[in-house]
């Protein structure tokens, strides 16, 4: 429901804001008036295109905005839900360059998720833009809504999602197990070459400091030699030494104590001279030269490089990579276990969504005779004798799910495996033809009047705008075509725009566009009439400017409620 409409510098209106309420407004005036305007304004709102011309002259821009009712349980792409959940006001600018900006409650959406939003707010009829009868992808759901399928829509969507998202779980889980195989016999080399190497953490690092020791150890053991024999060998030997200055220091002790002090380092220095000498000894007789050994261990770290190369630069990722491999032998048991319950849980999927669309098929057939049926009846009674509609279902020939039968291969989209499209044949014999090729403006729009009202379901949000359909109407024709709009209006918001007394008769609400020159300029004005305005309204619009007492009292019953017809018997 549309409550508030804002139009400032749009075309030749200057700035208007009315509040509406639900049921019928209609809205009359002069040919000229424009009329024309508040349906091209509300049409721009929603994302239709204009010209640059439509800014007022002079003015820095125009703008058109309005606040809605609350969009619930339907998700509009690009739309957050919560933004919509309660109701919001949409604006949308034109600039004097012809640059259009469009804001949801002040936040700048794109023009496609405006006009994605703009189906669910309102249909505007007798502008092409805008007729939903005219987009044959949308037939459908005219169809599930006239046969009330809206749960077991849900139902066939949850499976769909769920089957397609098994679908693809399996064939991913195939192109892994297929990919392994591939490698196999890369992997059992691999592990047999890591088995066979048996690398150590930092295998390396030991190795290199053992070929180093290799290398050097006759100068090594040179070294050894020649700190023992600093150490041992002669009457300066360190240990001699130390030797005679401990004796002395036990000898000079027991003149003077203090020469404890001097004892003790002493003693601990001839110790540790004791072991250093027997730490050489050991180191020296440990080195030997040993080229066969240096070969191996200088071909092991050629081995080490080549295997490090490989899998990741050190000798501990060369053992994570052995875990690795030896876990995908497991991991492949386990994926082919897993295909198979995928393959279980596929066919299933497969059987179930087969059977809802196979099921929404059937329900389908017999609602679109019947849809066809009724609607041919309705707008028979809004002049249209003799014209009918037929509902033609098609088979998908593509999409995503392809299941195979014994019948052939199903396609099934998230919405069932056909598409609508509805067909019209405007006089008899001359052959029914796509509607949205061949119906004229006045034609949609009393169809979509019939539509709607065999469709329409109490608290329906959407606005409908009816501009054009009482073209060529007049007489008893003009008051089925009234009754039927005033019934449409009890569930929804319905916005008229007409010519005729006998549908501006039946308004809930009732405006008057009017045109005026102000200052050189036209203006347009919007107001709404109280019963008196009303009545002088509908009686200029039977007589033109020649109102008279006659012509009043005939638009004051004309207001009037109509008798119900009787029932033949």
């Amino acid at each position: 429901m549309l409550y508030t409409l804002r139009i400032k510098n749009f075309a030749i209106v200057e700035s208007l804001e009315i509040p509406f309420e639900g049921g019928l407004s209609v809205f009359t005036g002069e040919t000229g008036a424009g009329k024309t305007i508040l349906v091209e304004a509300i049409r721009f709102l929603l994302g239709g295109r204009t010209g640059v011309e439509m800014v007022r002259t002079g003015a820095d821009g125009a703008v058109v905005e309005a606040q809605f009712d609350a969009v619930k349980n339907a998700p509009v792409a690009g739309i957050d839900a919560d933004a919509i959940a309660v109701p919001f006001w949409l604006r949308r600018e034109l600039s004097p360059t012809g640059t259009a900006r469009a804001f949801l409650n002040n936040r700048q959406i794109t023009r496609t998720a405006l006009q994605a939003l703009g189906e669910h707010l309102a249909d505007l009829c007798g502008q092409h833009q805008h007729q939903v009868l005219l987009d044959p992808e949308r037939h459908v759901e005219w169809l599930d809504r006239y046969a009330g399928n809206g749960d077991w829509l849900a139902e066939l969507a949850t499976e769909w999602t769920a089957l397609a998202e098994a679908r693809r779980r399996q064939i991913a889980l195939a192109v892994t197990l297929t990919e392994r195989r591939r490698q196999e016999e890369l992997r059992r080399f691999q592990l047999t070459e890591l088995r066979a190497a048996n690398v150590q953490p930092d295998e390396d690092e030991r190795l290199r400091t053992e070929a180093t020791v290799l290398k050097n150890a006759r100068r090594l053991a040179e070294a050894a030699e020649s700190a023992l024999t600093a150490l041992t060998e002669d009457e300066q030997a360190t240990e001699t030494v130390l030797g005679r200055l401990r004796r002395e220091a036990e000898n000079c002790r027991s003149l003077d104590p203090r020469w404890e002090m001097i004892l003790e380092p002493l003693t601990a220095a001839l110790d540790a001279t004791t072991e250093t000498i027997r730490a050489l000894a050991a180191y020296r007789e440990q080195l030997t030269f040993d080229p066969t050994r240096l070969d191996q261990i200088e071909s092991r770290l050629a081995e080490l490089h080549r295997l490090k190369s490989k899998y990741g630069g050190s000798c501990a990722s060369v053992g994570e990579a052995l875990l690795r491999l030896e876990g995908e032998e497991h991991d492949n048991d386990s994926l082919e276990r897993q295909i198979a319950q995928s393959r279980e849980s596929v066919l299933a999927g497969e059987r179930e969504v087969l059977r809802l669309a196979t099921e929404l098929t059937a329900g389908r057939r017999d609602a679109a005779l019947a849809l066809g049926k009724t609607v041919t009846a309705a707008i028979a009674r809004l002049g249209m004798a003799g014209a009918r509609i037929d509902v033609e279902l098609t088979p998908h020939t593509d999409g995503e799910l392809a299941i195979t039968t014994g019948q052939g291969t199903v396609h099934i989209h998230a919405d069932g495996a056909e598409r609508a499209r509805f067909l019209f044949e405007a006089n008899p014999r001359e052959g029914f033809k796509p509607l949205d090729k061949i119906a004229s403006g006045g034609e949609l729009s009393r169809l979509l009047l019939a539509f709607k009202s065999i469709t329409a379901a109490p608290g329906d949000a959407t606005l409908s705008i009816f501009d054009e359909i009482d073209a060529g109407l007049g007489g008893q024709t003009a008051h089925m075509v009234a009754e039927q709009i005033h019934t449409l209006a009890r569930t929804s918001q319905v916005f008229l725009i007409s010519h005729l007394q006998q549908l501006a008769a039946v308004a809930d609400q009732h405006y008057r566009i009017t045109k005026k020159t102000i200052g050189g300029r036209a203006r347009v004005s919007i107001t709404r009439l109280d019963e008196e305005e009303r009545v002088r309204e509908l009686a200029r619009m039977v007589a033109g400017d020649a109102v008279t007492e006659r012509t009043l009292q005939f638009a004051s019953e004309l207001t009037q409620p109509r008798p119900s017809p009787r029932k033949r018997r």
